[in-house]
């Protein structure tokens, strides 16, 4: 049992660190495209919504593949300097659970920001807050609703973990 006990450890210890990375890297992403989607930028806009399409209707074993498998198929990108990372298993597992749970993520927080009633947004602007201040209440509302969805997530990206094994 000992000796079983240090191997262990030590998925528990991977596992941990691609779910705390992905997790980082998806909430960035999402933010920045959820900036987008409440913004309307034309064509940005569509490129979020295709980016989520995307990510949110292909299975996370197949995103793992194409992103580990995918880029060795260039040779442009072989001789490029991202190609040290992208040859590393852990750093496409990072990538691929990323992208994922960015576009889920995104979904959650736009859902969040619109479930906000359009009257405290009205109150905000009658009461002359700047879009700082407004932005500020936007988000501490939207907080309240994303905890319980998005503790779904963190726990998907956990069990997603599995598959870069």
């Amino acid at each position: 049992m000992q000796d079983y006990l240090m191997t262990l450890l030590g998925g528990l210890a991977i596992t941990l660190q691609l779910t705390v990375f992905s997790l980082l890297l998806g909430v960035l992403m999402a933010a920045g495209m959820t900036w987008v989607l409440e913004r309307r930028i034309p064509v940005a806009t569509q490129l979020v919504q295709l980016w989520v399409l995307v990510f949110t209707g292909t299975p996370l074993l197949i995103q793992i593949f194409l992103i580990y498998y995918g880029p060795g198929q260039f040779e442009w990108l072989k001789a490029g300097p991202l190609w040290p990372l992208l040859k590393q298993p852990w750093f496409c597992a990072v990538l691929a659970l990323g992208f994922n749970t960015a576009a889920y993520s995104t979904r959650l927080f736009k859902g969040a920001l619109d479930a906000i009633p359009a009257g405290e947004v009205e109150a905000c602007r009658a009461l002359g807050f700047s879009a700082g201040q407004t932005l500020w209440m936007k988000t501490r509302h939207a907080a309240r609703r994303l905890v319980p969805a998005y503790s779904n997530e963190v726990i998907l990206v956990l069990k997603g973990s599995s598959l870069a094994g």
